[in-house]
């Protein structure tokens, strides 16, 4: 998604051609990384992946996910990497301003 936004954004050849080696790299990383995995565990990593994709939002479109589940993980992982305690008053307060109100 983010080669073909800027390759039209750009519209030149070297974005042409900057995009499609991307999306080749990606495309072989992925294939790659599943092969290893499998080859490591198995049977258990063909149940994972019957779940997920790698194509965005593909395992919501599919029904494997809901997007209120999958928002809902995103902020709680944002929330402990911040270190904030649930029902904190959010992203602006004393503490950020380094005490100064």
């Amino acid at each position: 998604m983010w080669c073909l936004a800027h390759t039209i954004w750009i519209g030149n050849s070297v974005a042409v051609a900057t995009s499609l080696g991307l999306i080749g790299h990606h495309l072989f990383g992925a294939w790659n990384g599943d092969r290893r995995l499998r080859i490591r565990y198995g049977e258990a990593f063909d149940i994972v992946k019957s779940r997920t994709s790698v194509l965005p939002f593909a395992a919501i479109l599919d029904g494997y996910k809901t997007l209120r589940e999958s928002a809902h993980g995103i902020f709680e992982k944002l929330r402990v990497v911040l270190g904030r305690p649930r029902g904190g008053s959010g992203f602006f307060d004393v503490a950020d301003l380094g005490g100064v109100a």
